[in-house]
């Protein structure tokens, strides 16, 4: 808020649009989606005119991620392939992961499991290229739940085992929590199969 009111001073527009975003995905984070969606939303329309790209890409997958957790997949999906399509115009490869890593999420939870899968895939084969081990191996996992869930047990099973595979070779903080939903998961295929 400081710092917004500093750009709004010094007429900065570039630093007011990252203020209000970062005070957007701040307010996201302490659940006040209300404020976050208000604050992105001015964020967006700086970044717009100001002629940003890559902040115009955050801010819409921001609104995406606030527009998931409220369970307004549509939105969500919405703002997330505004930013992709972003994202694969200004070559982010980073941001093009991300984003269809998180359509991917929308999709399954629409039980659109052909296009979940289809985005998760892109996205784990990007995060790969880029050598992000920690994200091929957490979308991996997910991908396997999206198996699960569609009664593909053998892919699941395989997805799984391979997430599981990556993230023992590195020791992320997050590795351990989803190594140890990998492996109840694996417990329960391998009851069925």
């Amino acid at each position: 808020q400081q710092a917004l009111t500093i750009a709004q001073e010094v007429s900065n527009k570039e630093l007011e649009g990252t203020s209000l975003g970062n005070l957007g995905n701040a307010y996201g984070s302490l659940g006040q989606y209300d404020k976050a969606i208000e604050f992105l939303q001015q964020a967006l329309a700086i970044a717009q005119q100001v002629g940003d790209r890559k902040s115009e890409g955050n801010w819409l997958g921001s609104l995406g991620s606030i527009y998931y957790l409220i369970e307004q997949f549509d939105k969500a999906i919405e703002y997330n392939q505004q930013a992709l399509q972003i994202a694969q115009d200004i070559g982010d490869k980073q941001a093009e992961g991300n984003w269809l890593s998180f359509l991917g999420n929308s999709y399954a939870d629409l039980e659109n499991f052909d296009e979940a899968i289809e985005n998760l895939r892109c996205a784990i084969e990007i995060f790969h290229s880029i050598g992000s081990l920690n994200l091929e191996g957490y979308w991996l996992a997910l991908l396997g739940l999206v198996y699960r869930d569609k009664n593909d047990w053998l892919e699941a099973k395989t997805c799984l085992e391979q997430a599981y595979q990556i993230l023992a070779q590195i020791n992320s903080p997050n590795a351990e929590e989803t190594k140890e939903m990998i492996n109840e998961e694996l417990s329960k295929l391998n009851e069925i199969s």
